[in-house]
Formats: C-alpha cells, structure tokens, sequence
C-alpha cells in the first residue's frame, strides 16, 4: 500500500485538474485481531513512513466527533451498519493481526507503582504524597481547573499544570463523553484516577465511559496512576445479556451472508464486543505502567 501511495495525489491544485483524470486511491487496510497484537504499533508504523505530504491519524474516538455518525446507539442498528459493510467491502482488503500474543503484557521495565488497591494501608495519603510531589514541579498551585468543550464547561476538582488528580466517579459517573476525555488528553499529561470500582455489565455505561477514557488518555500518551477496589486482571466481570433483537439480528445475518450458526459466535452478536473493549482496556493499562510509556508521556521537555 505504501508503494501503490506514491505519487498519489487528491488535490485539484488547479481549474484543469479537474477535468484530467487521475488514479483511482489505492485500497485500505482493514486490520483486525486480538488485543495487544500490535494493530495500532502497525498503523503508526505506516503513517510515519508513507510518502504522502497531506496525511492525518484519526482515532476513532475522534473520528466519530468529526463526522457525527455512529454505527450503535441503544444496540445494533442495522439501517446504520449494513451500508458501512458494502464501503468497506469495497473500498478496503482485510487483514488479520492475530499472533495469540498480547505484546503488551511482556516483561518490560515498570515506571515504578502506578496501580494501587483501595484495600492498601493509608492509600489515599499514598496517593497525596505523590500528587504533591509531582505538583511541586509544575508551575501552577493545586486548584479546580474548568475546561471548555464544545461551548460547555467541564470542571475538575483538583488539578497543578498538567496534572489532574480524579476519581471514578468525577470522569465516568457522569454524563461526559469522548470530546470531554480528548481535551483532558489536551490538557494534561499525567491522571491520577481513584476508587476504580469493580466493573460489571450491569454498570454498562460508566464501564464504557471508562473504556472510552483509557483508549484516549492511551493514544495520547498521557500517564495515569490508578486507585481500584481489585486487581487490574480482575476489573471486569462479564455476565452475559442479550439486549438484542433477535429478529434484527437474524435479517443483519442475511444481509452478511453468515449462517445463523456461525453468526452465534460472533462479538457483535453476543456481547462479547464489550468483553473485548475489556480486554483491550486491561492490556493497555499494563503497557501504561511501563518506564518506556511513562518517558514518553513525558511533555516537560516539549
């Protein structure tokens, strides 16, 4: 793909470059696998490399605030998913990355304690010290800090320069969303996040907000140090629902071309998409406790 972009162009730089023909874009990847198997690594990989002058990464999060479109909204909604099956079908080639092995959870160098249990000896007075400590280098003094997004406030409780120390329920117990974790990314280089309950599906909503949260904090390499009641591998606790149609399963089945017996065991169909957002979530968070990470979360030098 790198070869067939070379010397592609999509500009029409003059009035006579719109009536010459010009090469048709070359197909997109579409890359999919288990967690921690090196998709994003491969996307950069390739965005840093290919020779396009105008080029722009987009993470979906993103992506979806540009374009005002979402594929789900209370369920599967297949008006919205089947068109964008015909798009990719023809306007990208598959490729799965799937090697059985989370890269992310190798043995690398941590970044000191980072996650801490609820259950731990004066924890809290823990986290203080390091707050403060990290605190004493910033050029600021600890205060609420108000952000704008979107013509709307949001406040933090507490916060230094590029320091924001939160808990659970300030970030996930409430009705925010993508656009408000992006310009906290923005923001801050380094969130604390405290008393991180246990996750079930019965608290779908801020477990999702909690996902959303840590894939943008992730992708913009900010540094979190965490508070939960559990173990980090022990976070999530899948108990299966089935809240969708059945009837509109099955006609979304047809339209794919899977059998009914095939279709069963897939993700979209049986929950599962939230068990591997869990999975993606727990093995991004290791990779957020390693030195390597936490370096380059480093903005001091920017």
């Amino acid at each position: 793909m790198q070869k067939n972009l070379r010397g592609y162009n999509n500009d029409h730089s003059t009035f006579f470059s719109k009536f010459i023909s010009k090469r048709k874009p070359p197909k997109g990847y579409y890359i999919f696998g288990d967690v921690g198997t090196g998709k994003t690594m491969v996307m950069d990989m390739f965005f840093n490399h290919v020779e396009t002058e105008k080029k722009k990464r987009v993470h979906f999060h993103g992506f979806m605030l540009d374009v005002h479109k979402h594929l789900y909204k209370n369920g599967l909604q297949r008006v919205n998913f089947v068109p964008f099956i015909a798009v990719l079908k023809e306007y990208c080639q598959t490729l799965r990355l799937d090697s059985g092995i989370d890269y992310r959870r190798r043995n690398r160098p941590a970044a000191g304690k980072l996650f801490y249990l609820s259950s731990e000896p004066d924890v809290d007075a823990t986290l203080d010290k390091l707050f403060d400590e990290m605190a004493f280098k910033q050029n600021d003094i600890t205060r609420p800090r108000s952000l704008k997004v979107h013509g709307r406030i949001l406040t933090l409780d507490k916060a230094c320069g590029t320091i924001a120390d939160c808990t659970f329920e300030e970030l996930c117990d409430r009705p925010i969303g993508a656009s408000d974790y992006l310009e906290i990314s923005a923001v801050f280089d380094t969130v604390f996040i405290r008393n991180i309950p246990l996750l079930t599906l019965n608290k779908k909503t801020q477990a999702r907000r909690f996902i959303t949260l840590i894939d943008t904090l992730y992708e913009h390499k900010v540094r979190v140090v965490l508070k939960a009641e559990t173990p980090l591998d022990d976070l999530f606790v899948h108990e299966h629902h089935d809240d969708h149609d059945p009837h509109e399963t099955h006609v979304l089945l047809d339209d794919l071309g899977i059998s009914r017996d095939a279709g069963s065991s897939l993700a979209i169909f049986t929950g599962e998409e939230e068990v591997f957002a869990f999975q993606r979530t727990v093995s991004r968070l290791t990779e957020m406790q390693t030195e390597e990470y936490w370096v380059a979360g480093d903005r001091s030098t920017n």
